[in-house]
């Protein structure tokens, strides 16, 4: 018999460098969701709507224990990326550079304007 219940934040234990890639990233995830209840309909929410993706996939890592592991090849991601952007979920020889260089461009360029 499968038991649900409700997990409450104070119930996961996340200290150590966990709590503050955590904190980082559950930082901007509430000032994403603060810029996409103001941001009207246009590319700009699109890319917002893309980077909240982002840091929920991070978070879910952080939560899962496999944060700052590749998620293609399960080596561990080099922590000068991980300082540089948390949501990274792949090491240098498994990312997408086109795709990833183009996506955190973009998210700047928004949060600026």
């Amino acid at each position: 018999m499968r038991e649900e219940r409700t997990v409450h934040l104070a119930e996961i234990p996340i200290g150590g460098n966990d709590g503050l890639v955590w904190n980082r990233l559950h930082g901007e995830r509430e000032e994403i969701c603060e810029r996409l209840l103001k941001e009207p309909a246009s590319s700009g929410r699109h890319i917002l709507e893309t980077r909240l993706r982002e840091v929920d996939d991070a978070l879910d890592r952080v939560m899962s224990g496999s944060y700052g592991y590749c998620s293609g090849c399960g080596r561990a991601i080099d922590s000068t990326r991980l300082e540089m952007d948390p949501t990274f979920a792949h090491c240098r020889d498994c990312r997408k550079p086109e795709s990833r260089a183009e996506s955190v461009e973009h998210f700047v360029t928004a949060l600026v304007s």
